[in-house]
């Protein structure tokens, strides 16, 4: 008998995860609180940019295998709910429990006895156990917490490459788990102590890159007005098999690394990884504080200039801005009175507005600060924009061919170069 799978949160994860169940033969039922991602859903359109998940689910569709819902007590008759929506922050921090503890009560009321619940969402150490006491008080649930280590629009590769890690709060939950993973992924399953072994393993990861990220970011300090390139250094550094030194640049964006540090700054007495965030944190204000130094040694006021910001979304090929330096970089240009333009192919001239102006490529500006290194970005010839007044070319990403854009007469300033 196949394994009836509820997946809670439809979104970038939520989709991938119900077509990966879908590819083992399993029935799913896809919950969410969004009419139309359910409508879309249930007519084979999917909203996320991921390759071969929308055949999987029409096919499913057509088997009656999958069926999209916003009804809560469809999961009665589930022997496995999987729990994928955002657990995010407020701008002062603080962690935002209200959504993913309202949907823990209503799991309780309708997840029917000796079922499994699997929290996929990253979470603080200690909460998947905290969830399981709201999820247990009345029926016999087993709980586990498993969490998702893919990146947007690679998603079911994702699944098909890196060992699946999981927790359960218990030995019989970790058992369940276990079982389940196996059949849905081709993978190593690895089975921690516990949950909060598991919820750990995710936060130390994020943590680990985002304050790594951090330490090139001081070395591009260091560097920035010295004779030397900050990625020549890293490069021979990494030479050393123990090294492993990421790069620097404008600032780090998405739902992940942004916020997930708070997870464990908030709840602990550790230190290093608030550094770390404020680092990254403050390196668009970095970026923009250089071109303001090279406008002054022209004898131009940023208050005065143009300037194209190139690239809204938090990293190349994917159409997000949560969290993207671009924004900073954005508020950073206007607090300065520059008048900005926005820029980004991934986005319509309609959601560029939402931000600042839109940036055609072939009008005139001052100045041209990279954030997003998108392939179209990497093929411009700044000649042309040359000719029209550009003078300054501020590399956030560290991409641009730097000499080839100095041959023209332009200043070209990177990230610690």
């Amino acid at each position: 008998m196949n394994d009836k799978v509820a997946v809670i949160g439809l979104g970038k994860v939520g989709i991938p995860i119900v077509a990966q169940c879908l590819s083992k033969g399993m029935n799913v039922t896809g919950i969410d609180i969004n009419n139309q991602t359910i409508e879309n859903l249930n007519k084979g359109i999917i909203n996320v940019d991921e390759p071969e998940a929308e055949n999987i689910i029409k096919k499913a569709l057509e088997r009656k295998f999958f069926v999209a819902s916003t009804k809560f007590e469809d999961i009665s008759e589930c022997d496995i709910v999987i729990v994928i929506i955002p657990l995010v922050i407020d701008d002062d921090k603080n962690i935002k429990y209200g959504p993913i503890e309202n949907l823990t009560v209503t799991i309780s009321k309708f997840v029917k006895t000796n079922s499994l619940v699997i929290y996929e969402t990253t979470l603080p150490i200690g909460d998947t156990r905290r969830f399981s006491e709201m999820l247990r008080k009345e029926k016999n649930i087993y709980v586990a917490y498993s969490p998702e280590r893919v990146y947007a629009g690679r998603i079911l590769k994702d699944l098909a490459t890196y060992p699946k890690i999981l927790g359960g709060v218990d030995e019989q939950s970790s058992r369940k788990a276990e079982e389940f993973y196996k059949k849905l992924l081709d993978v190593k399953v690895l089975v921690a102590k516990n949950s909060e072994t598991a919820e750990a393993s995710k936060l130390f990861d994020m943590i680990y890159r985002d304050t790594n990220i951090a330490l090139a970011n001081e070395y591009a300090k260091f560097c920035q007005d010295t004779n030397i390139d900050v990625d020549e250094v890293i490069e021979l550094a990494n030479t050393n098999p123990f090294v492993n030194i990421h790069l620097p640049g404008i600032g780090v964006g998405g739902h992940c690394t942004p916020v997930y540090p708070y997870f464990l700054i908030n709840k602990s007495k550790v230190t290093i990884p608030s550094f770390a965030r404020k680092i990254n944190e403050r390196m668009p204000e970095f970026g923009v504080n250089i071109l303001q130094k090279e406008l002054n040694k022209i004898g131009k006021s940023i208050s005065e200039s143009s300037v194209l910001v190139l690239g809204l979304s938090f990293r190349p090929g994917v159409k997000e801005p949560a969290f993207s330096p671009s924004i900073k970089v954005i508020e950073e240009l206007k607090n300065h009175n520059a008048c900005v333009y926005l820029h980004d192919p991934m986005f319509s001239e309609k959601e560029i507005r939402n931000f600042c102006e839109y940036g055609n490529l072939n009008a005139n500006y001052d100045a041209v600060i990279l954030c997003t290194a998108h392939p179209e970005y990497l093929k411009i010839d700044f000649s042309d924009m040359k000719n029209k007044g550009l003078k300054i070319i501020i590399d956030g990403r560290n991409v641009l061919k730097k000499e080839k854009i100095k041959s023209l007469g332009l200043i070209y300033r990177g990230i610690g170069k």
